[in-house]
């Protein structure tokens, strides 16, 4: 039996990277809301060019062994099937099998044939198609069921954890609100993985810290401050709940105050400086890098250091070196990060 490996979400997409240009299959374990759909879609974006006959996601809530085989008709006196219309037969096609464990083994070898050989009733995928499949794990409070034998001996197996670099990149190369940002970078533990049996509160997946700052960035929060605690909550765990509210009344400097001149900015201390680094990662540009990135160096290399990652983690390590060599301080520089 193949073992499962525990990977960040960096790692899963790099396995999974691998795993697609090699045809190999892999079946990604995590629970609901910590990424295993968008790192799959992610993966797909990186071959949108090859995979031309699109992506796929199924989830076997809406799909069972007749809606893969195709119903059955009778031609020439033979009971034959008819293929699923729902895919392109002549392109390669990138399909995700979400939600395996949900269903028992018994509709789980439906699937088989899909997953291993690629075929959808008596219809072959296009050659080089691909297809990955999802689960939540078994102990996720989530109704998961033990995955087929037949299916995790022919996958490689990954269990997705969620991980704070990882979230951040994503929120920053999505748009994510400053103070949902802030808040993960002051403190690791809000990025979990939720679902526990033993806790009565939900905990905060990525998703359900996506969704907060989904509210945050649309201003609906209400100004009432028990309302607005509610409803943080209600996304997040209930002791980080409050560690968030704390953090947002945070009264930070306008951010802008770096960009036009770094020398005069503000220096701050703990929290309040975390909430305004990410104001400035999440409000600066490249033209706005080389001031930051020399405001990060005067912080020292303790205080700079988070704001020299997040802008890696926004820009890109080459970006931000480039603006280092501009300021003559590449050596420096390494050291922060």
């Amino acid at each position: 039996m193949a073992k499962t490996i525990v990977a960040t979400a960096k790692e899963l997409k790099v396995v999974l990277i691998t795993c697609v240009q090699n045809g190999k299959a892999v079946l990604i374990y995590g629970a609901p809301g910590c990424g295993k759909t968008t790192i799959a879609t992610q993966v797909h974006k990186l071959y949108a060019d090859y995979y031309t006959g699109g992506i796929y996601v199924w989830s076997t809530a809406t799909r069972n062994a007749i809606d893969l085989g195709g119903l059955y008709r009778v031609v020439d006196g033979k009971t034959v099937r008819c293929p699923i219309s729902e895919v392109p037969y002549d392109k390669p096609v990138f399909i995700l099998v979400d939600e395996l464990g949900d269903c028992s083994k018994a509709e789980q070898s439906g699937f088989y044939r899909l997953v291993n050989d690629k075929e959808l009733g008596d219809k072959k995928l296009f050659p080089g198609s691909y297809v990955c499949c999802a689960s939540n794990r078994e102990d996720d409070g989530a109704s998961a069921k033990p995955i087929s034998t037949a299916l995790k001996k022919r996958c490689c197996c990954v269990t997705l954890v969620a991980d704070q670099e990882s979230v951040l990149e994503y929120g920053y190369a999505t748009n994510w609100n400053a103070t949902t940002l802030g808040f993960i970078r002051a403190y690791p533990e809000s990025v979990n993985d939720a679902f526990n049996a033993d806790t009565i509160y939900g905990g905060s997946t990525p998703r359900s810290l996506e969704q907060l700052s989904d509210i945050e960035n649309s201003g609906d929060m209400p100004t009432n401050p028990k309302i607005a605690e509610i409803i943080v909550v209600g996304f997040i765990d209930h002791d980080l709940g409050s560690k968030y509210m704390a953090f947002r009344n945070l009264k930070t400097p306008d951010a802008k105050l770096v960009f036009d001149n770094y020398k005069t900015a503000p220096v701050l201390d703990g929290c309040m400086q975390l909430a305004y680094h990410a104001q400035i990662v999440s409000q600066a540009t490249t033209a706005d890098l080389r001031s930051v990135v020399r405001y990060a160096l005067l912080l020292g290399r303790v205080d700079g250091c988070s704001l020299a990652s997040d802008l890696k983690l926004k820009f890109g390590k080459a970006t931000v070196e480039k603006v280092a060599e501009w300021t003559d301080v590449v050596v420096k520089y390494a050291q922060l990060v």
